[in-house]
C-alpha cells in the first residue's frame, strides 16, 4: 500500500518549512525527514515559492556557524584557518591564490604563438612556480613588515 503522505498534495506548509530548517535547507535531507520523495518535496516547493526564503535563511544560519568556527580557530592560532579566511575573505588585500595569465595589454597569453611557443611558455611558468614553492616555507600572500 502506498504511503498517502508520499505526495505533495498531503504536505502542510509548516511541516515542510520545519523540515527544511532542520535540514539546513538541504532538500534531500528534508524529504527524508518528511518521509517523502525528493521529487514530491521539489514539486511542493515549486508550488509554494515562499519556501525558497526558508531555504535561504537555513543556509545562512549554517554559514554564520561556519564563519564563527573559522574565527574561533583563528583565535586559537590555527594557521590553516587563518590562511583559509585570508584567501577567501581578504582578496581585496592581496591574499587571493588565483593567478591570471595574460599577454601584453591583457590580451590572450598565446596570441600569435605557435603550438611549440605555447608549450614553452607553459613549461617556463611551471618551472618558475615549482622553484618559487621550493624556496619558501612561508604561507602564500603578502608579507607584513
Amino acid at each position: 500500500m502506498k504511503n498517502k503522505y508520499a505526495t505533495s498534495e498531503y504536505l502542510h506548509y509548516g511541516q515542510v518549512a520545519l523540515a527544511l530548517s532542520e535540514s539546513s535547507g538541504i532538500k534531500k535531507d528534508a524529504a527524508k525527514l518528511l518521509g517523502i520523495t525528493y521529487g514530491s518535496l521539489k514539486k511542493y516547493i515549486d508550488e509554494n515559492p515562499a519556501l525558497e526564503q526558508v531555504i535561504m535563511i537555513a543556509k545562512d544560519e549554517v554559514s554564520d556557524m561556519a564563519e564563527k568556527l573559522v574565527k574561533t580557530k583563528i583565535q586559537e592560532g590555527d594557521l590553516a584557518a587563518g590562511k583559509f579566511w585570508l584567501q577567501n575573505q581578504a582578496k581585496d588585500r592581496g591574499w587571493s591564490t588565483r593567478t591570471e595569465l595574460t599577454g601584453k595589454d591583457g590580451k590572450d597569453l598565446y596570441d600569435g604563438a605557435t603550438e611549440d611557443d605555447k608549450q614553452a611558455i607553459i613549461a617556463q611558468f611551471m618551472a618558475a612556480s615549482k622553484k618559487s614553492k621550493e624556496n619558501t616555507d612561508e604561507p602564500d600572500g603578502p608579507t607584513v613588515n
